[in-house]
């Protein structure tokens, strides 16, 4: 559904990919046996350096993305 937000959103593209930056997902994952999680956030580069950027333009549309997703989570697993 989150692919589905971005694109009706229009704002950014959606990235999907496996990254080590999800820890806090498979903590989570521990407790509710599968459940369906994503990470998602703004744009930043650098992290955990000096040189750390958060680009300040994709906040909005990460926004977006979130409340596309809270309107439509009753559509997950036809819910």
């Amino acid at each position: 559904m989150t692919v589905k937000a971005y694109e009706e959103t229009g704002k950014i593209h959606a990235d999907v990919k496996a990254i080590h930056a999800g820890l806090e997902c498979g903590l989570f994952s521990e407790y509710r046996k599968g459940i369906q999680i994503i990470s998602i956030g703004p744009t930043i580069t650098g992290c955990h350096s000096k040189a750390e950027t958060l680009y300040k333009d994709t906040i909005g549309p990460t926004i977006d993305v979130i409340l596309y997703n809270l309107k439509h989570i009753s559509e997950i697993n036809g819910r």
